[in-house]
């Protein structure tokens, strides 16, 4: 009971009517909050001290009937209500009254327009535009604003249509909002754009709502707009830039991948499914980065995450397993992703670098062997000067020991161990491609149908061979004898490892030679750092061995590497087809796989691609003639031809370098017939000692020797050129017929 009678009395304090209690002697026992207030007491104990007069004029008043009394300083014009409500505890009724002022006209006056100044001050405070239109958009009224956004004072809005400013696009979603808007309902149009006094079109929020336009209660809207041009401009260039982000993302060529700190992938971009062959889906999976990336490498791509996420960037390469199979290698690049000024994920940008490493391999391989071959062409100018030597005192023995069965027989046996070191520098020139070359016109296809009698001479019955005709070929500029010398070494090479795989003697195997012309494009040419563009005819010599184990694949053109047995063979074979095949200005490839076989490809351009300038080896010409000068940086090369022209009743003088060779020259230069001069030697060469001579004497006749190939532009009517190694007999034979002429 005692709590029901203190929430009356709380909702009683709580009402913004005062209200007076009075019991039977008419002593006040409540008054509420409303009424203290109207008094202008702070406390009960206070309106107790001061009711009195409102007690006796109440008393004196009829209920209903307005009178006056002062109050709180002031004459207020008060009436008043009673009704009659049960006392507490038997104490009798108790009369409830309820006191309303009433409010002068002058006094409703100073109220209005205090709500007026509170209202001016609002809207002077405010940024946005206000304005007052009826229904038909008619402005009526406008805050001064107006003037500062959009730069029309209101003197040139009011009057005129708010639609005329508002913006063609978005007049029709004004007029429906405006017809929705009652005066218990706002309604909100999020973008809306006005005119201004430059004919720009700034962006606008806009709020609608009724009131009433004037005194005489016609009905309009009061309209809001909060300028949020600044805003909408910033909204539009972030969806621009996450435009551009996600194009940029979407069609960047590299792989991008997001991670979360558990390494789980969280993003990937369309070039991640063209790279790997996964969809993303599989991507999100757990544990894809295991399926993905080699295990030897994993743990090296998570500690490059790790340094991401310290807020790092790094790099490494790594080893991958796309869906169609096999391995291939990237790069990635792991780089932090901040928000805020700390790493939230990480991104790994992932390139494919398959292509480029086995370009980088090839170029490694490329210079691998131009170094090696600079080495073979100095140990082969070294072999051709000490079988100079040996070949030219043979001859010269031969000539002068008598002829007995045995001597004759030994000094052949040295002629033939030095022939067979001559075809080994020959293969170390060829290698390095400096060899002398004789290149013509040639059916590539009519050449090798020709070998065919010849190859099956040198392969077991019991491996096939098989070289179907192709019709209608370009011919090609090569050395016919060459491109020979690379056909029997790949079927040499084939003919091996057909036998080393171990099959029945019935049937051990297969060996194609196969041409047709290819079209090389330039994406093709890309793929290999020999390759070119252009119409090419490609030669393929492919076997059913052992294949080539992978181990070994970048070593096979090494010189003198072989996985055969030492006393099989030297290792120059594929060495010297290697050679001779970038002497023509072609390139090869091998594939090859285990237990099925190997594939060589080599491809040489046909006529219309190949250099016309070619080289031809002048022939050897026989003269029978005086005074010869020979300079040779070797001891037993100028011994030997020395003893061979002085038998023959030459008169010889020796110099041992260019420069020792012109002083002589000097000295002896009316004695002297001819110059037998080695292209290669220190200091002054051979070329430069012939052009300083013929500064002094044009027709001085020279006879040039180098077991290199030559440069034509150095042969003329005053010289000649004889390779080494070379024979006493050969020697004096040149030497005398260019005397004679």
């Amino acid at each position: 009971m005692a709590d029901q009678r203190q929430n009356i009395t709380d909702y009683l304090q709580k009402l913004p009517t005062a209200i007076l209690h009075l019991d039977a002697r008419f002593k006040p026992e409540f008054a509420n909050q409303a009424l203290l207030q109207l008094c202008g007491a702070e406390s009960y104990v206070e309106f107790e001290q001061k009711c009195s007069p409102l007690v006796d004029a109440i008393r004196a008043n009829e209920p209903g009937m307005p009178f006056t009394i002062g109050l709180n300083g002031d004459t207020k014009l008060l009436k008043y209500l009673p009704r009659t409500l049960n006392g507490q505890d038997n104490t009798g009724p108790i009369t409830e009254l309820i006191i309303e002022e009433i409010i002068t006209e002058s006094a409703a006056q100073k109220q209005l327009q205090k709500h007026n100044d509170a209202l001016s001050k609002i809207i002077n405070l405010t940024f946005d535009i206000l304005l007052k239109i009826d229904m038909q958009c008619k402005v009526h009224w406008v805050a001064w604003q107006i003037e500062e956004i959009l730069g029309l004072s209101a003197g040139q809005i009011i009057g005129t249509n708010l639609l005329d400013l508002i913006h063609p696009d978005d007049k029709e979603k004004f007029r429906q909002t405006l017809q929705q808007v009652s005066f218990n309902m706002n309604a909100d149009i999020r973008h809306i754009r006005l005119r201004n006094k430059l004919n720009a079109w700034p962006h606008f929020r806009c709020r609608i709502y009724q009131v009433y336009l004037d005194d005489a209660g016609n009905i309009g809207v009061q309209v809001a707009l909060h300028d949020e041009h600044l805003s909408v401009i910033a909204e539009q260039a972030l969806r621009a830039s996450e435009a551009r982000y996600r194009s940029f993302v979407n069609n960047f060529p590299e792989t991008i991948i997001q991670f979360d700190f558990g390494h789980n992938i969280t993003f990937v971009n369309p070039a991640f499914k063209k790279i790997t062959g996964y969809s993303p889906d599989v991507a999100y999976s757990d544990n894809f980065l295991q399926k993905l990336i080699d295990e030897d490498d994993l743990p090296n791509f998570k500690s490059h995450l790790q340094i991401a996420q310290n807020g790092q960037i790094s790099q490494t390469e790594f080893v991958f397993h796309p869906l169609e199979g096999g391995k291939r290698m990237a790069i990635a690049t792991a780089l932090p992703l901040l928000e805020g000024g700390c790493v939230t994920s990480t991104c790994v940008i992932i390139r494919d670098i398959t292509q480029e490493k086995s370009l980088q391999n090839q170029l490694i391989q490329s210079h691998k062997m131009e170094t090696i071959g600079t080495m073979a062409r100095g140990i082969a100018h070294d072999f051709n000067n000490i079988l100079t030597g040996i070949i030219g005192n043979a001859s010269i023995l031969l000539e002068t020991l008598a002829e007995d069965e045995f001597t004759l027989q030994t000094i052949g046996e040295i002629e033939k161990a030095a022939e067979r070191c001559t075809h080994l520098t020959r293969g170390l020139l060829a290698f390095s491609r400096q060899g002398n070359t004789t290149i013509e016109p040639t059916d590539l296809n009519g050449l090798i149908q020709t070998m065919i009698h010849l190859l099956r001479r040198i392969i077991p019955s019991s491996i096939a061979i098989e070289a179907p005709v192709t019709l209608n070929l370009s011919p090609v500029l090569v050395d016919q004898g060459k491109i020979q010398q690379v056909i029997t070494n790949l079927v040499v090479n084939s003919r091996d490892a057909i036998q080393n795989k171990g099959k029945s003697q019935e049937s051990q195997g297969k060996i194609s030679i196969l041409i047709e012309e290819v079209e090389i494009s330039e994406a093709q040419s890309k793929k290999n750092l020999d390759a070119y563009p252009g119409k090419h005819l490609k030669v393929s010599v492919s076997d059913t061995g052992t294949g080539i184990p992978e181990t070994t694949l970048s070593q096979i053109f090494d010189p003198f590497f072989s996985t055969k047995e030492i006393a099989q063979e030297s290792g120059l074979g594929l060495s010297i087809v290697f050679g001779i095949i970038k002497e023509h200005n072609g390139w090869i490839e091998v594939s090859t796989e285990a237990n099925i076989g190997t594939n060589f490809q080599f491809f040489l351009p046909t006529l219309e691609e190949s250099i016309k300038e070619s080289k031809y080896i002048e022939g050897k010409i026989v003269h029978p003639g005086g005074t010869i000068l020979i300079v040779d940086d070797d001891e037993l090369v100028r011994n030997m031809a020395s003893k061979s022209l002085e038998r023959y009743g030459y008169h010889v003088l020796i110099a041992q370098n260019g420069e020792e060779a012109f002083a002589v020259f000097k000295a002896n230069e009316s004695s002297i017939d001819m110059l037998l001069i080695d292209l290669t030697m220190p200091e002054l060469d051979g070329q430069a000692l012939i052009e300083k001579i013929h500064l002094i004497t044009p027709e001085m006749k020279a006879i040039l020797c180098s077991g290199y190939d030559h440069d034509l532009a150095m042969i003329d009517q005053n010289t000649r050129f004889l390779p080494k190694p070379y024979n006493a007999v050969d020697l004096v034979r040149l030497v005398g017929e260019f005397l004679q002429k």
